[in-house]
């Protein structure tokens, strides 16, 4: 897939050869391709066939990539109305649970390239539901710091993680 001098190429077909997701993986958006609003869906790569839509699209980016060895272009989200929606409420109530259940153990993952805080001062990376579960940026020591926010049995805890601080324009 890559070449020793950075060059990447994708080939479909090789990489479900070579991926085979854990049975447990809930979904996997690449964000590696362009997406059309309310026209095109965002594949879901975990083999779950979650496919994404969203109304307000990012725009595709071939100079935004965290490693050509990850992805030849990403997706740049303007931090206003841009969004993927990757299922009801509903769906991931039944999987992770929700503020009234309380929540099951799950693990997000995401390669980030923030420009600002976003919206409200709340980059968000992940929402669920309304805001039962939140990973987002929000100020911090650095021009941000990782947060995660959730409800259990009513009753809501934010986490700020002064370890996960970064700078506007690096990945992260």
């Amino acid at each position: 897939l890559a070449t020793a001098f950075g060059n990447y190429s994708t080939n479909s077909a090789l990489e479900s050869e070579l991926y085979t997701s854990h049975d447990s993986l809930q979904g996997w958006w690449r964000l590696n391709s362009t997406i059309t609003a309310g026209t095109d869906t965002v594949k879901d790569s975990s083999g779950r066939n979650r496919d994404a839509d969203t109304e307000t699209a990012p725009t595709l980016n071939s100079s935004e990539t965290p490693s050509n060895y990850i992805a030849a272009a990403s997706n740049t989200f303007d931090g206003t109305d841009d969004y993927i929606e990757i299922g009801s409420h509903t769906l991931w109530n039944s999987i992770i649970g929700n503020a009234t259940n309380g929540s099951s153990k799950f693990t997000l993952s995401a390669w980030i390239r923030p420009h600002s805080l976003g919206e409200g001062n709340l980059g968000r990376i992940f929402d669920f539901a309304t805001n039962d579960v939140m990973l987002y940026i929000g100020a911090g020591t650095a021009d941000y710091e990782v947060r995660f926010y959730t409800k259990w049995d009513g009753t809501s805890a934010r986490w700020d993680c002064d370890s996960m601080t970064g700078n506007f324009n690096d990945w992260a």
